[in-house]
């Protein structure tokens, strides 16, 4: 992401209880939601919180993608 110009957005709260930024990424000219990405090619997974529950369903479903493509972290180790 280096040099590129990012939007951040923010649901129903600002911080989790360990005082981190809660944040929906954006990349400028990208259309898909750079967290998004990271759960669809398996380099995160989902956990939401209430009241931050925007994107839970989606997040949910991409994440059970990625699982049973076994990409990423899901992928076998060999």
């Amino acid at each position: 992401m280096t040099g590129k110009t990012v939007y951040l957005f923010a649901d129903a709260g600002d911080k989790d209880k360990y005082g981190r930024l809660l944040r929906y990424v954006f990349i400028q000219g990208d259309p898909a939601m750079f967290n998004e990405t990271l759960i669809r090619e398996g380099y995160a997974n989902t956990m939401t919180i209430p009241p931050n529950v925007m994107f839970q369903d989606s997040f949910v479903k991409l994440e059970r993608e990625a699982r049973s493509k076994k990409k990423g972290l899901w992928a076998d180790n060999k």
